[in-house]
C-alpha cells in the first residue's frame, strides 16, 4: 500500500480535497439515515396509525421530512463549496477516486451479498419480523473496513453501535419493535455519523479559509 492510500479520507494537505470527501459521505450518511429512519417510523402507530388522531402522526412526519431536508441541504452546501475551491485550485475529484474507488466498491459489493444473505435468512426461517435488524447487522459490520478504508476512526464507533442496538433488538425484543427500534436506532447512528463528519468538514473549511 502506498503512501497515499495509507492518508485516508482526511488529508491535511489538501484540506479542500478532505472537506469535498468528507462532505460527500456525510451526504450518503443524512440519505441512508432517513431511509433507516422511514422504515423504523413506518412500523410504528406513532406514525402510522390515523384512526384517532390524523393531525399528530402528520404533523410526526412533516417534521421528520423537514429535518432530513434541512440536514441534506447543509451537507450540499458544504460539497459545493469545496467543489468550488477545488476548481479554483484546478484540483478535481480524480485522485479521491484512484484512492478509493476499487476498495470501495468491493467493500459494497460484499455488502450487498451480505444483504441479500441476511433477507433469505429471514424469510427462509419465516422471521420477518428480523429482516430489518439482520439488514442493519451487516451495514454495521460493513462499517468496519470502510474505517480502515478511510481513516475514520469515529466509523468504528458506528460499527459497534449498530452491531450492538442489533443484536439486542433480535435477542431481547419481538415482531414490530424489532424493525422499529432497529431500523430507527440505525438511522439516528448514520445521521450521528454524519453529524460528526460535517464538523470535521467545517474545521478542514476553516483551515482553509486561514490558509
Amino acid at each position: 500500500m502506498d503512501s497515499q492510500n495509507r492518508i485516508g479520507l482526511v488529508d491535511p494537505s489538501h484540506p479542500e480535497l478532505s472537506a469535498f470527501g468528507l462532505g460527500t459521505a456525510a451526504v450518503f450518511m443524512i440519505f441512508f439515515g432517513f431511509i433507516w429512519l422511514g422504515w423504523g417510523f413506518s412500523s410504528s402507530p406513532a406514525f402510522t396509525d390515523f384512526s384517532s388522531d390524523r393531525v399528530l402522526p402528520a404533523a410526526r412526519w412533516i417534521c421528520f421530512y423537514l429535518a432530513f431536508l434541512i440536514f441534506l441541504a447543509i451537507s450540499i452546501v458544504a460539497v459545493v463549496k469545496a467543489r468550488h475551491r477545488m476548481k479554483t485550485l484546478a484540483i478535481g475529484p480524480g485522485e479521491y477516486r484512484d484512492r478509493f474507488s476499487k476498495p470501495f466498491r468491493a467493500i459494497c459489493f460484499f455488502e450487498g451479498g451480505g444483504c441479500a444473505v441476511a433477507v433469505a435468512l429471514a424469510l427462509g426461517f419465516h422471521r420477518v419480523d428480523l429482516l430489518a435488524a439482520g439488514i442493519s447487522l451487516v451495514v454495521g459490520v460493513h462499517f468496519v473496513p470502510l474505517a480502515r478504508l478511510f481513516r475514520i476512526n469515529a466509523y468504528f464507533i458506528t460499527a459497534a453501535a449498530v452491531i450492538a442496538v442489533d443484536l439486542v433488538c433480535i435477542f431481547v425484543f419481538k415482531g414490530k419493535q424489532v424493525t422499529f427500534l432497529s431500523a430507527s436506532a440505525t438511522g439516528i447512528i448514520l445521521w450521528g455519523t454524519a453529524t460528526y463528519l460535517m464538523i470535521l468538514e467545517r474545521r478542514l473549511d476553516r483551515e482553509f479559509k486561514a490558509s
